[in-house]
């Protein structure tokens, strides 16, 4: 992140790392998601991205619920990969990097999570 002051003095911060499209996470933030893939539920709560950050309550309020909506997909696709995870995990199922990591990306991420959900849960 770049900080830095706009011509009203007001403090505007610049990624550096994502300047075009952001992240999930980024675009969440200072929100935290907490996903139980027990319950297929999210819980949202505010972090602040450092202690004492100038830009926290500098800019205007976004109202949570009007961001859910733009970013659903994400979090279906975000909750179907946790859930992946578990599954490895619980079953303890070894070797599983090159099959979860290693993927066309001609394809889209729909199709690609598509096949990497019926290599790992394709018998639940």
């Amino acid at each position: 992140m770049i900080n830095d002051l706009d011509e009203n003095n007001n403090l505007k911060g610049l990624c550096s790392l994502h300047p075009y499209i952001k992240p999930l996470v980024c675009i969440l933030s200072p929100v935290s998601r907490i996903y139980s893939s027990d319950k297929s539920t999210s819980e949202y709560v505010f972090t602040p991205p450092t202690e004492n950050c100038p830009g926290v309550g500098s800019c205007k309020s976004n109202n949570l619920s009007n961001l859910i909506p733009i970013v659903d997909k994400e979090l279906e696709y975000e909750a179907k990969f946790y859930n992946i995870l578990e599954h490895i995990a619980n079953n303890k199922i070894e070797g599983y990097e090159k099959k979860l990591y290693f993927f066309n990306t001609d394809n889209s991420f729909e199709t690609i999570l598509d096949s990497i959900t019926s290599i790992f849960l394709a018998k639940e």
